[in-house]
């Protein structure tokens, strides 16, 4: 005996205890088996059990089989939520987003008013007064030009639902109250609305998330991960300046701070740009951090600095501190371990007009430190016209108010002890490098001399040859313009065909015609500037810039600086380390030294206590009392907060082992 069942769901047969109980291994007549016609799927689970298990056919059982699968058939042929075709995804039925049938027609009430008591009227009956989001309470009279309609709530049933003051104005104002339809549709719905129609009960729609550009950054839970599709379709609907959606996948595990993510709907692009107070910064969000809820913080800090100071960027990203600080004048050396966070670092300096070449050359010849701007301006052009870095290639003009921004590709430890020039450093690297190219530069100009002459001579020879050339294009020139003036006589003052006769040319090859509005210098200016503009695009494509910018070498004793940030709250407290012993006592003498800004996240039952302990752990030292102050950024999670940490650098820790 075979019993064929054609519409039974997986959950039915793991949920059915009676009709798995009748499956007995006793046969008390002839075995039965349980065949299931596609295109039913059933679970691993249930099969196991369908196939070692036989029906006893009794009277008591078969009726409650019976009556199992009619209700399992019952289940499983209800009709999909909003007559969508539903997909199975790990056992869950996922509706397919239909959104014709979301239409519905809504009654209401409407007063009948003239068009120039529209807006009077409509503010006296405030409250009572259709409000759905992407409605309007005034619509056309398709009865009338010189009438509208004014559309009532819902809940106004009837006239006399209205207090007495309105109802007295209809009458006065001898409006006419009449029914009105309302065809609603997908489109006038928000996306929590419709998500909360389309999902399951026990799955909620997000209720957040991040915009960067036109990229939205979703944390689905997991029991929102089989919709995933559909919410993320939903969302593009109702964000039109949305084109991908993204969902994080994994959490930040790597040295680059950046989470592996899937597109869960729109496009497949991950470079976007986002604008913040004024600063551009573009970015690939597969391949760099960036968090747009730390907006705030990028501009408190930000406006804690003044024009002049110099600034330490130790983990820049993109530059959300960098960037917005050179723009107020701050000159400012960022730093990155991750070369595509140190590209977009580099090509967001060009797209905000920010160069390097004055303050590198000042850097590297620190004689030039005390000349005017102009002039080390000047020399910083000369050294980048001479270098083929791609830090030289994405450099930019400065605006008038910006500072110089000098991008590195280095670890944050040896970032630091380059620009304090600390023994056993990189610096005393560069040093020997700079000096063996000086030495073959010398030598190469000495075996140049030898040749002077020579080239001397050719140049010469080839100067007599182009003199000839022009002698015998001046001739040819004028035996042309002889036999033109010899026929114009022959022909008279026109020409053979009627036509005026061309004037002869010049001797030179020149006109003197004036120049078109393409040959014109102005526009010619108006065209390059709008190129240059436009190069990020095309330079988006080039590798980093180098791990130390071309000609960048810190003077004897390191460099001077006023702020340091350490913006990497999972361990910037780590790199506290590199400050020991990192400054010459003979260069910072008495100076205030740098005020660090460093971030980091407190956990759980962690005290600020505890976060200061671990901080003068990793320094080496102990803080100064008083001077630290303690900023809470935001609330990253739950028992998780994000703080900001600004003290000076102790001297005991800053001259450690070098006194």
């Amino acid at each position: 005996m075979r019993v064929f069942v054609n519409s039974i769901s997986p959950q039915s047969l793991n949920l059915c205890p009676r009709l798995l109980s009748t499956l007995t291994t006793a046969i008390a007549f002839r075995p039965i088996t349980l065949a299931l016609r596609p295109p039913v799927c059933v679970t691993a689970a249930a099969r196991r059990r369908v196939q070692h298990r036989s029906l006893d056919l009794s009277a008591t059982t078969l009726p409650h089989c019976k009556m199992e699968a009619e209700a399992a058939a019952a289940t499983a042929t209800q009709p999909p939520l909003n007559g969508a075709d539903v997909a199975s995804t790990s056992g869950r039925e996922v509706p397919i987003l239909d959104r014709d049938s979301f239409k519905q027609i809504l009654n209401v009430l409407a007063l009948r008013v003239p068009n120039r008591k529209c807006s009077e009227l409509m503010k006296a009956f405030r409250g009572y007064t259709l409000d759905r989001p992407k409605l309007r309470c005034i619509v056309s009279d398709g009865s009338s030009s010189e009438t509208k309609l004014l559309l009532l709530d819902e809940k106004v049933t009837s006239l006399e639902v209205l207090p007495p003051e309105l109802q007295a104005r209809v009458s006065s104002e001898g409006l006419v109250c009449l029914p009105h339809s309302l065809t609603l549709g997908y489109s006038s719905l928000p996306a929590d609305a419709v998500l909360k129609r389309l999902l399951p009960p026990g799955v909620d729609a997000p209720s957040s998330f991040e915009t960067i550009g036109h990229i939205a950054h979703l944390n689905l839970r997991e029991e929102q991960l089989p919709y995933r599709a559909l919410i993320g379709a939903v969302l593009l609907d109702k964000n039109p300046h949305l084109r991908t959606i993204v969902n994080k996948v994994g959490s930040i595990e790597n040295e680059f701070r950046v989470f592996a993510m899937e597109v869960i709907a729109g496009e497949q692009r991950l470079e976007t740009e986002v604008t913040q107070h004024g600063a551009r910064f573009r970015l690939d969000f597969s391949q760099v951090y960036w968090n747009s809820r730390l907006e705030s913080e990028h501009s408190r800090l930000v406006g804690q600095l003044r024009a002049g100071q110099v600034l330490v960027d130790m983990m820049a990203g993109i530059g959300p501190f960098a960037i917005p600080a050179a723009q107020r004048g701050v000159e400012v050396y960022a730093n990155d371990l991750n070369p595509r966070s140190a590209h977009y670092l580099a090509l967001n300096a060009r797209l905000n007009r920010l160069g390097a070449g004055a303050a590198a050359g000042a850097a590297a010849n620190p004689s030039t430190a005390s000349q005017p701007k102009s002039q080390q301006q000047q020399q910083g052009q000369q050294q980048q016209g001479q270098g083929q870095s791609q830090q030289q290639q994405l450099a930019a003009p400065c605006s008038a108010s910006s500072a110089p921004l000098h991008v590195f590709n280095l670890d944050a430890r040896a970032f630091l002890r380059l620009l304090c020039d600390t023994p056993g450093g990189l610096a005393g690297e560069l040093r020997r490098q700079q000096e063996g190219g000086q030495q073959e530069g010398q030598a190469g100009q000495q075996g140049q001399e030898g040749t002077g002459l020579q080239q001397a001579e050719g140049q010469d020879q080839l100067a007599e040859t182009q003199r000839d050339q022009q002698q015998q294009g001046q001739q040819q020139a004028e035996a042309a313009a002889e036999a033109t003036a010899s026929t114009a006589a022959a022909n008279g003052e026109r020409g053979e065909d009627g036509a005026s006769a061309p004037p002869p040319p010049a001797a030179d090859n020149t006109t003197t015609a004036s120049p078109t509005p393409s040959q014109h210098p102005a526009k010619r200016q108006k065209r390059a500037q709008q190129k240059s503009e436009a190069a990020p695009t095309s330079l988006a494509s080039l590798p980093p810039p180098p791990p130390v910018p071309a000609g960048f070498l810190p003077p004897p004793g390191g460099l001077l600086f006023d702020h340091v940030v350490m913006n990497l709250p999972a361990s910037a407290l780590e790199f506290l380390d590199a400050f020991s012993g990192a400054f010459d006592p003979a260069v910072w003498g008495e100076r205030q030294l740098p005020t660090v800004h460093c971030y980091c996240f407190k956990r759980g039952v962690e005290s600020e206590a505890d976060i200061l302990a671990k901080a003068e752990r990793y320094l080496g030292g102990p803080l100064e009392p008083g001077s630290v102050s303690i900023h809470t950024v935001r609330d990253v999670a739950p028992n998780k907060l994000m703080l900001c940490l600004s003290f000076p650098v102790p001297r005991e820790v800053a001259f450690k082992g070098r006194r």
